[in-house]
């Protein structure tokens, strides 16, 4: 009995014991298929651009407002090109010390420079009492020069002018006055203009030179060569790079010789 069921069993076909079920490749390909067309779309939305966005409206949409934090103060740098008060008052100092330094020269001038009737000096201020000068004397002002200027305001000077001058009395007399300081307060008016603004302040100034010229015999050589061109050599100093330093008295146009220096 055994041997016939084991003849049997080998008998019967495969397809028996799985049962009855239907051809299966239709799923096979269906899956494969939607793989593609799956495939398709995809690539074709990647190729499409984006659309744009959709403007909206304030009154399409409603927005609460949010607090923020106020921003930390930051310090405000100054701009370099922004002036300070003070340097508003020193535009074109220079110039204005120069008209002041001028004016004080030639005020000088007027003021020491008198003859008998002389009037009130024109660049004196107003009421300044004129000056009263000797019957037959004449005062003539050689030379004048600043010889220090200080800003004591805004627009306003002190210069002081050094004045050289010499006095002719009535009988022709001639005698040289010792230099003196003037110090005018000049003051610069709105429309740029100096004003003298009170009479000066005279002292007189005893300038001698502290310096001493020891002259010595020089070579003859150098003696005919200055001689020749300058006139008589006094003397001479030798100085440290080997050349000499003489002293001559040379003629003058006014027919006066003075000594002066030659580096032959």
């Amino acid at each position: 009995m055994e041997s016939e069921r084991n003849e049997i069993y080998e008998r019967i076909p495969w397809e028996t014991l799985e049962g009855p079920q239907g051809d299966k490749r239709w799923l096979a390909y269906a899956i494969a298929g939607a793989i593609a067309i799956g495939a398709l779309v995809f690539s074709f939305v990647r190729s499409q651009p984006l659309p744009a966005p959709v403007a909206t409206s304030p009154s399409m949409v409603s927005v609460s407002p949010v607090a923020t934090a106020p921003a930390p103060a930051t310090p405000v740098q100054t701009s370099p090109m922004v002036i300070a008060e003070a340097d508003l008052y020193a535009v074109d100092v220079e110039s204005y010390m120069r008209a002041a330094a001028g004016y004080a020269e030639l005020a000088a001038i007027e003021y020491f420079e008198t003859g008998e009737g002389s009037a009130e000096p024109g660049l004196m201020p107003s009421g300044t009492p004129a000056a009263v000068v000797p019957r037959g004397m004449t005062v003539e002002v050689d030379w004048v020069g600043v010889g220090s200027i200080e800003a004591i305001d805004h627009f306003d000077y002190e210069v002081e002018v050094l004045v050289r001058s010499r006095t002719r009395s009535a009988n022709g007399e001639l005698v040289r006055q010792p230099t003196r300081s003037a110090v005018f307060r000049i003051s610069i008016g709105p429309d740029g203009t100096p004003h003298v603004a009170a009479p000066p302040v005279v002292t007189s100034l005893h300038i001698a030179s502290t310096e001493t010229l020891t002259l010595v015999d020089v070579p003859d050589a150098i003696r005919a060569q200055v001689e020749a061109t300058h006139g008589p050599v006094v003397g001479g100093e030798p100085l440290a790079n080997g050349r000499w330093l003489v002293v001559a008295m040379a003629l003058g146009t006014d027919g006066v010789s003075r000594p002066v220096t030659v580096f032959p």
